[in-house]
């Protein structure tokens, strides 16, 4: 193959794999699938930086889409299916004195340098000359299994297996080779776990994952290492996603979930250290890619393991903490975030948030937000960042679910949280209507749950800013806030006071008026196509 020997021509190939993966993940185009043919052919290339590319592409259509499985179906013997095993019998039939984990990350381990495979019911030793180039290493010592396997189709996977332990054993004398081969490994069993028709057995599957709870434990955190932990996490971040119950027990049993020392409970003390700190240097490529991992793991763990949200795991008081004390950093915010949907997933029963303050320390978060984004408002900055506005959003909408709980209503209401919300229906039209939304729907949930607190909404000034806001001024037109309206206006109608106040702006008059606007019905019929571009 070409990208065996160009690395110009591999370094543009492994670019249109990395935009591919981007432009699926984010857009699930299907018009990619055609090509998915050309791009299972790259399984059978010699440079490991082109095969990991391939391997993670084909890792995002397995985990958004059931391509995979529907193209594996229609051979008798598939590539990918193919490939998948050979990966994995190569690796777990090395005569190796040290196991898988210890082999790619401890580099003063000698490597094997020969492996034993079979052609049909044939036991064929065979050693490979690392002092010779790799494809005249494969010549010599594939040639008559090749040969084989171009005569008889049943030959063409116990080649597909030799070819990997011979590529593995030349490449595993280097450093960086040998991570990049335990990464292929990994991202293989990833792609078994959301591709089931590839058909790897429960009992393999089950090893694989006690295999990516060592590499995980690992306590070696140099930079080169943590792109395989990262790895590691995902693939059993997807365990948790799907559901597998037996392996679930494995995984928690193996990281010791509900153990405050565990695992992943003293790497997320780690990860809080260093986003607490004030000293901390700004995070690398390779950090901000493990620890979104690792909160990656912990939310989808947390979904479906109760040992994270017990007391004893302190993964709760950690994330709390995270909230409340995180710098507001641009390479951090998104670990804010993170931490609120986390917690969000993790409550079951909301008397967690009652102890120790923790409710009062997470609603804390958002006044402070909305000062940032007073301040950046008034330094002249146009559009207030993304991420912050995801992090603004994600807690109105912890604060909504939370108020529902009748012990943490007047908890959350507090006056700093009430003086922003004023903040944010003065400047409506700086915020748009993303954090609008969900602020008014914060203020019906309240007023819902707190009927004896709508004189507290009035005399605060919220019910007269919120509907000059809707009503006074020119409205963002949005679909979820016209049909809030009538929720919103029912709720501040509860008393006499409420009542004047909304009659005095006549808001029948105005939602018809509005409703019936040529502005709102085309917003109405608008719908957006798979690369996010809106059409009528």
């Amino acid at each position: 193959m070409r990208v065996d020997y160009d690395k110009e021509y591999a370094l543009h190939v492994g670019s249109v794999l990395r935009f591919s993966s981007l432009l699926f993940e984010n857009t699930f185009s299907r018009s990619i699938f055609p090509s998915t043919e050309k791009v299972l052919r790259l399984l059978e290339t010699t440079n490991l930086d082109v095969l990991l590319c391939v391997l993670r592409f084909l890792f995002v259509v397995s985990k958004h889409s059931d391509f995979l499985d529907r193209y594996s179906r229609k051979y008798d013997i598939s590539p990918l299916r193919v490939y998948i095993k050979s990966i994995v019998e190569a690796w777990d039939s090395f005569d190796m004195a040290a196991s898988f984990h210890q082999l790619c990350l401890d580099c003063t381990l000698p490597a094997p340098d020969s492996f034993v495979t079979y052609l049909g019911s044939d036991r064929i030793s065979v050693s490979v000359d690392r002092s010779k180039p790799l494809e005249d290493s494969l010549d010599k010592v594939l040639g008559d299994i090749r040969g084989w396997s171009t005569k008889y189709a049943k030959y063409v996977t116990e080649y597909a297996i030799a070819k990997s332990k011979a590529l593995f054993i030349h490449r595993l004398q280097d450093k960086s080779n040998r991570i990049k081969c335990a990464l292929i490994r990994v991202l293989v069993i990833s792609i078994a776990n959301y591709a089931k028709s590839l058909g790897l057995d429960s009992d393999i599957i089950a090893y694989e994952s006690k295999v990516l709870c060592e590499i995980v434990k690992y306590e070696k955190l140099g930079q080169q290492f943590l792109c395989l932990k990262a790895e590691a996490l995902r693939s059993l971040a997807s365990i948790f996603f799907l559901k597998q119950i037996d392996l679930i027990k494995i995984i928690s049993a193996e990281l010791s979930l509900a153990n405050a020392y565990g695992t992943i409970s003293t790497i997320m003390n780690t990860a809080h250290d260093l986003f607490v700190s004030e000293n901390t240097p700004e995070l690398s490529t390779e950090e901000t890619d493990f620890y979104s991992a690792l909160f990656s793991f912990v939310y989808h763990a947390g979904g479906n393991a109760r040992e994270i949200d017990s007391d004893d795991s302190k993964i709760f008081d950690i994330l709390v903490d995270i909230v409340a004390n995180c710098r507001s950093d641009e390479s951090l915010i998104t670990f804010i975030t993170r931490s609120v949907r986390i917690i969000d997933n993790l409550v079951s029963f909301n008397t967690a948030l009652l102890t120790n303050n923790r409710m009062e320390l997470i609603a804390a978060r958002f006044p402070t937000e909305i000062q940032n984004a007073k301040t950046s408002l008034e330094n002249g900055t146009a559009v207030y960042p993304l991420q912050n506005m995801a992090l603004i959003k994600s807690l109105l909408n912890f604060m909504r679910r939370a108020i529902m709980d009748m012990h943490l209503g007047t908890v959350t209401m507090k006056q700093p949280t009430i003086e922003a919300l004023l903040y944010v229906f003065e400047n409506a039209q700086h915020f748009g209507p993303s954090l609008f939304h969900p602020c008014y729907h914060l203020i019906i949930s309240f007023i819902s749950q707190e009927t004896n607190q709508i004189n507290m909404i009035h005399e605060t000034g919220l019910s007269q800013s919120i509907l000059n806001c809707l009503m006074a001024n020119d409205l963002m037109v949005s679909r979820e806030i016209i049909q809030g309206l009538p929720n919103l206006i029912s709720a501040l109608s509860l008393n006499n006071r409420g009542l004047e106040l909304i009659q005095t702006l006549k808001p029948m008059e105005r939602i018809i008026r509005l409703i019936f606007s040529a502005k709102f019905l085309v917003t109405t019929s608008k719908k957006k196509d798979e690369m996010g571009n809106i059409i009528n």
